[in-house]
């Protein structure tokens, strides 16, 4: 890589950080990544998320426990990113137009994508800082028990955690897919030769699972894949449609009867 700077230095370095040592994040600095989080791009400016800054204990080891992650509770900061319409319609209400938001799909997939790119603006801020930053998926795959424990309101769904802390450990950054397996020209290009282009890629990831300081075991890429995908069970799919139709999201009612 011929062009670099501070930024690409910090994210070419990124790695998920599950241990921190007890040292606070200042106020100031959490108030400096919040404002970051804000400047992330937004669809039509409608900046359709909302943070939770979970600072309760008790709420964080009850999350702790449905994500089944010690990193909920140890880091100094646990955030919630949250899709919400919510505010919208309430922003909207008592206009002439009737708010249609609720059943439309593509008003759900603008509003999510706005709040992915606030939570990952946040973390290359924190990043860039020293802070340590790892998402949180399995603590948003409980939707119904976060919403409850949360009080979250109609058109509202927890999309991903995000824990924060001052690092207490030095993993090894993760090789990536090389570009030749993910950045095409003009069309898709598909192949059946994705294990010929993937072997050496597959050689490195065998090789940081053995070795790298936690979490050791045999496999590749390859290998990750298959276990990851074949046989996956939807029942968090279903739930989380179900969820979703509970929380006033039209378009998923179908799809939650559809999982029963």
């Amino acid at each position: 890589m011929n062009k670099q700077n501070e930024t690409i230095r910090n994210i070419m370095a990124h790695r998920s950080i599950r241990k921190y040592t007890s040292e606070p994040i200042a106020e100031d600095i959490m108030q400096t990544l919040f404002a970051a989080a804000g400047m992330a791009p937004s669809s039509v400016h409608m900046q359709a998320y909302s943070i939770i800054r979970i600072r309760d204990a008790a709420l964080r080891e009850t999350l702790g426990e449905l994500g089944g992650q010690r990193c909920v509770t140890d880091g100094a900061e646990l955030l919630l990113f949250v899709l919400d319409l919510h505010r919208s319609e309430r922003l909207a209400a008592g206009g002439e137009e009737e708010f249609t938001a609720a059943g439309d799909y593509y008003s759900f997939q603008q509003a999510l994508l706005d709040t992915v790119l606030a939570a990952q603006n946040l973390s290359l801020a924190a990043e860039s800082l020293g802070i340590g930053t790892v998402y949180l998926g399995t603590l948003t795959q409980p939707a119904q028990e976060v919403i409850d424990l949360l009080e979250l309101p109609q058109l509202t769904f927890p999309v991903v955690g995000l824990s924060l802390g001052w690092p207490a450990e030095d993993p090894e950054v993760k090789p990536r897919l090389p570009e030749a397996a993910v950045v095409f020209t003009d069309r898709y290009r598909d192949t059946d030769t994705y294990r010929d282009l993937l072997a050496d890629y597959n050689s490195r990831m065998a090789d940081y699972y053995a070795t790298r300081t936690d979490n050791r075991r045999g496999a590749d890429f390859t290998e990750m894949v298959r276990l990851r995908y074949s046989g996956l069970t939807s029942e968090i799919g279903r739930r989380n449609y179900r969820a979703l139709a509970a929380q006033g999201f039209t378009w998923a009612v179908q799809e939650a009867r559809d999982g029963e």
